[in-house]
Formats: structure tokens, sequence, C-alpha cells
């Protein structure tokens, strides 16, 4: 339930819940993101910097101890809080949410979000 997209939790006025969709995988991947990627210079590749290390290694919702809390945050529209220990960037932070977006389809594309991390996360130009 941390990294699940809100929108599969609420009911529709039919009383059905919503199917799994890309956008809200996109959602899920974002919570991914928030707890596993951070840029880091860890291997050199010509002219390459591939890069992965852990970020905050915190859970989405870590503060929270029971998962119904959770649920409740989700149904809140309320999303995790920004780690403070600075781990995360402004500019990652923003893609997060991004990918976070109320509106299943104001979320990125997987194109989109393949492609920041292919430029922004897992490589990164070297200095000339």
């Amino acid at each position: 339930m941390r990294w699940a997209a809100p929108e599969i939790y609420r009911i529709s006025e039919d009383e059905t819940m919503r199917a799994l969709t890309v956008q809200s995988d996109v959602y899920s991947f974002g919570c991914i993101f928030l707890e596993v990627l951070r840029p880091s210079r860890l291997h050199v590749v010509p002219r390459l910097t591939m890069i992965m290390q852990i970020l905050s290694g915190q859970v989405p919702y870590y503060y929270l101890v029971r998962e119904g809390q959770v649920l409740l945050e989700l149904q809140a529209g309320r999303k995790p809080n920004r780690p403070a220990d600075g781990s995360i960037t402004d500019r990652l932070w923003r893609f997060i949410n991004a990918c976070w977006a109320d509106m299943p389809n104001d979320r990125p594309t997987m194109q989109t979000v393949s492609r920041y991390i292919r430029h922004q996360i897992i490589l990164e130009k070297l200095p000339c």
C-alpha cells in the first residue's frame, strides 16, 4: 500500500475499484525512486558515469507505523514527506512529485521516466 497509487483504492460510483494502469505504475515507480536511487559517481566509463546508490533507504510514509494510517494519507491525497536529510535534490524531488500527480494522465509516461533515468541518473556526462 505504501507504493500504490491512491486511485486504485478509490471506489467509483458503481462501487468498483479501478484497474491497475501504466499511470498507477508510474506513481509506484515514484515511490520506489524515493527509496532507492540517488546520483553518485561509482563507476566511471569513458565520458559517462554509472550511478546507483541508496537514497534515504526508507519506505514511503516511513514515519507512519500502521498501514491503515498510510491508507488514510492516500485517501486524503497526501504524498510521502521529503526526507529531511538532504539526500534528494530539488530536481529529483520535482520529478518524483510529477510521478505522484493527482490526475493519472498528468503523470509522466514510462518513456519519459526511462529517458529521465537514462539522462539524469544512469548516464551523466563527465566534465571535459
